[in-house]
């Protein structure tokens, strides 16, 4: 789900997520004939009743989110352009692009408006900072634009002490986009002990950030809690899109970690967040309805989650179009809820257009969509057809690090679809090599293992 956290499916591991300003590692599992399967992830990475009164401070920050939504829509009807550097609707705009899912309009913007920002200017570290935040959700801090971002901001560094502190922001988050988790953590923990307090709130999203994406999940949700008090108070658009990060961060943990009712408040919460500052139809609004909606299938609220994700596929359509990557991720999406109240049939077919839809998709996202389309081709008696989805899956995941935790959870479901099929050498090769993916990547004392040990446990006893 986005790793990354990303898909309530087979998470964006480099969700999308070679890391990114919002992605972690999600799992879903299910249960099938008796054999424990995992659905791969989507970040959202991919994500998820009531709504929760609003206090004062956040109805405010509510009505303060409107004003600007009609005044940034006016702003993004014309080319973008650079606004003058002390006006603050261009910083706005950047975080409200950001909000919409616009990235490249952000990435433009955030660039021109910082040349437009004098280096004496009040405003330079505002745009610097603009300029970090969309680089890091582009996942660009080690391109030769980061290569930039960083040389500007250490030019400033010395004779600010704003300048240093953003430089260490920079090397912490241009860790976090290589993914280096173990770097990352270090120099942000050695960071926050000394921070001061008008810095701390940016150090705990960043370690939030790290911390999910190395699967370290309550220390992540306790850095999002910390963030968020300090957020939560604050107005603009920076102050929303993180704050609805955060939301996401904490209710995806809850999920991940069993919790999926506690995982409600703070995804509805993000999820109004978001609809009232970046629009009904943004691509935060959908990440964190999307989340949702995996929280409310977990509670076995399934025609709950399908009339929600029916709802955010129409959303998808209407802003990024027919065709779209985010509506074929959204079509998948009900095609999970068609499987999760047996309409195997409805499924399938949802299933089979979004595979029409990515054609041209990235390898990641198809072989997502490959894991869980195998899954339900299991379900349905078709063996031989989920064998052929689960290998298709592992040739576009590759051998690369960064897609070692979908690749256990591929493993592990073709190793128990072999299991049915009585190809019990097979399913030993298969969940071996699964079982080495979870050791290496969560540790040998990870709950997660039993998911590969139960699959070997079943094989070795049925060859004797």
């Amino acid at each position: 789900n986005c790793v990354s956290f990303s898909l309530n499916w087979i998470a964006p591991t480099a969700l999308t997520c070679g890391a990114g300003a919002s992605c972690f590692r999600t799992r879903k599992i299910r249960r099938n004939h008796n054999q424990k399967r995992q659905r791969a992830i989507w970040q959202n990475s991919s994500n998820r009743q009531s709504l929760p009164g609003l206090n004062g401070v956040r109805a405010m920050r509510m009505h303060h989110a409107i004003g600007w939504l009609a005044a940034l829509a006016l702003l993004r009807a014309g080319a973008v352009v650079a606004a003058s550097p002390s006006d603050a609707a261009a910083f706005e705009a950047i975080y409200f692009d950001l909000g919409r899912g616009d990235g490249a309009d952000a990435e433009q913007r955030s660039a021109q408006v910082l040349a437009a920002t004098a280096a004496d200017s009040p405003r330079r570290i505002d745009a610097l900072q603009a300029r970090l935040d969309v680089l890091a959700q582009q996942v660009k801090l080690n391109t030769a634009d980061g290569t930039a971002l960083g040389e500007a901001i250490d030019a400033i560094a010395d004779a600010d002490p704003a300048g240093r502190e953003l430089a260490a922001r920079f090397a912490i988050a241009q860790a976090y986009d290589r993914s280096d988790v173990r770097a990352a953590q270090t120099l942000a923990q050695a960071r926050i002990a000394a921070a001061t307090a008008n810095e701390k709130p940016e150090l705990q999203v960043l370690l939030a950030r790290i911390e999910a994406y190395g699967g370290h999940l309550v220390s992540a949700r306790q850095q999002a809690q910390l963030a968020l008090v300090a957020w939560q108070p604050r107005t603009g658009m920076r102050a929303r899109w993180l704050e609805t990060e955060l939301d996401f961060i904490i209710g995806k943990v809850y999920e991940i970690t069993g919790s999926a009712e506690a995982a409600l408040p703070p995804l509805q919460s993000g999820t109004q967040v978001a609809a009232t500052a970046f629009g009904e139809d943004s691509a935060l609004r959908i990440k964190l309805d999307t989340e949702r909606a995996a929280a409310l299938g977990k509670l076995g609220r399934n025609r709950d989650a399908l009339q929600l994700r029916e709802a955010l596929l129409g959303v998808a359509q209407r802003h990024f179009g027919q065709r779209s990557l985010q509506a074929a991720k959204a079509e998948a999406q009900v095609a999970a809820s068609f499987e999760e109240i047996g309409d195997y049939a409805s499924s399938r077919q949802r299933f089979e257009h979004a595979q029409q839809l990515l054609t041209e998709a990235p390898a990641h996202e198809r072989a997502v969509l490959a894991a869980n389309f195998a899954n339900l081709l299991q379900d349905m008696g078709e063996e031989q057809a989920a064998l052929d989805q689960h290998r298709l899956a592992l040739s576009l995941l590759g051998e690369s690090d960064q897609t070692a935790h979908v690749r256990a959870i591929v493993l592990g479901n073709l190793g128990n679809t072999e299991l049915r099929l009585h190809r019990y050498n097979d399913a030993l090769v298969d969940l071996q090599r699964s079982l080495q993916l979870r050791e290496k990547i969560d540790g040998k004392d990870s709950p997660e293992l039993a998911y590969a040990l139960e699959g070997l446990g079943g094989a070795s006893l049925a060859l004797g």
